[in-house]
């Protein structure tokens, strides 16, 4: 929970929320001070990777205890919100404008892409060496080639998206989060002001 500085496990089955990692308090010194994303990662589904930008570390978490530790540490500044990983197991983070690869194996980290807008709002991979990110104002999609080294955009989200509200109000929402599933890309959409919500189908992927 952002600037709660935990984790809360949720059945969902009744609905209760529990404290899984760290108390939820904003002053409470957590392992994980500001968490951002996570992700169970693919080459050991026992455990979660957490980003956090305030200690500049990607953490694992024991999904059956809790216990938090380390997957990879920056020696610099690294304000790594957004995390995705590809099909080798490799992570990728998001900082600003910049993506990041942390090896699988290494645990090395380095700057792959970087994004001319001011800020990337999210990432999702669609293929070992292809991604896809939110970019400026979180209005355009765009997929970004690793291997080719180049990247396209693949449109304005509101020309896009094939919303199930009322598209005055949904433009206005800020897409924060990506979710590709079964060859179809869903775009999650918050209007913090109001406290709005709507989902939309963006992008049928085809790869």
């Amino acid at each position: 929970l952002y600037q709660r500085r935990c984790i809360k496990m949720v059945d969902r089955v009744t609905g209760t929320a529990v404290e899984f990692v760290g108390k939820c308090d904003y002053f409470a010194q957590n392992t994980i001070r500001d968490p951002g994303q996570m992700l169970v990662d693919k080459r050991d589904k026992s455990q979660l990777h957490v980003t956090d930008s305030e200690t500049s570390i990607v953490h694992t978490v024991d999904i059956s205890t809790g216990n938090v530790g380390t997957f990879a540490q920056s020696s610099s500044k690294l304000n790594a919100h957004h995390i995705t990983q590809n099909q080798n197991g490799n992570v990728y983070v998001t900082s600003g404008q910049e993506v990041y690869k942390i090896s699988y194996d290494s645990r090395s980290i380095s700057a792959v892409w970087k994004s001319s807008a001011y800020r990337i709002s999210d990432i999702t991979f669609v293929t070992e060496q292809s991604f896809i990110v939110i970019e400026p104002n979180c209005f355009v999609l765009r997929l970004v080639d690793l291997a080719a080294n180049n990247s396209t955009v693949l449109g304005e989200i509101s020309t896009l998206c094939a919303c199930k509200v009322n598209t005055k109000k949904c433009w206005k929402c800020m897409a924060n989060s990506l979710l590709l599933a079964d060859n179809t890309l869903y775009v999650a959409f918050l209007r913090s002001i109001e406290k709005y919500t709507c989902k939309c189908i963006v992008y049928n992927v085809n790869y």
